[in-house]
């Protein structure tokens, strides 16, 4: 079971850092669309939560698919307890490194927006004075990554079932 959650927090990590780079690469646009630093900063964060979605979503599509039993449940509670288990251990060691990881910055910046924080205050200082802000950013953040992952196993467990049928018709016929 550790080896799993091992492998499912890899997903998290991952997605959160593909996440940051579409954030940083967003953020150009952004600023070019609005001056708001209210509604940068949201859309920033969105944008990074979008791209760790739906790789999420795309990772676990095809570990659904390729744990799929033939005849068994596509969502098995374990599986789902191991997609928790790996989000939380994310959330726990983001909070343990005080956010001070690359992947946090959409933390930071989502949290001087909700707690209406000056933008230039750096992480130290966020994390240390604004943890409370921080740790709500976090789990807002982190929360949707959970059913993103339960989908994404189910469409592959339902794709590898639709694949076999099919091979089976045609093996038949």
């Amino acid at each position: 079971m550790w080896k799993s959650v091992g492998l499912y927090l890899l997903r998290v990590i991952g997605a959160a850092y593909l996440g940051l780079l579409v954030m940083v690469i967003a953020q150009y646009p952004i600023k070019m669309l609005t001056a708001d630093e209210v509604i940068r900063g949201i859309s920033m964060s969105v944008a990074c939560v979008i791209a760790s979605l739906i790789c999420l979503f795309v990772t676990c599509m095809k570990a659904g698919s390729d744990e799929n039993k033939s005849g068994g449940k596509l969502v098995v509670g374990q599986t789902v307890m191991v997609m928790i288990l790996a989000v939380a251990v994310y959330v726990l060691l983001t909070v343990i490194f005080r956010y001070y990881t690359g992947a946090a910055t959409n933390v930071c910046i989502l949290a001087t927006v909700l707690g209406n924080i000056d933008a230039s205050t750096d992480i130290i200082k966020l994390a240390r004075d604004y943890g409370g802000w921080m740790f709500l950013s976090l789990i807002i953040q982190t929360i949707p990554f959970i059913p993103a992952m339960i989908i994404g196993y189910i469409v592959g467990g339902k794709m590898r079932r639709k694949k076999r049928r099919e091979l089976l018709n045609r093996a038949v016929k």
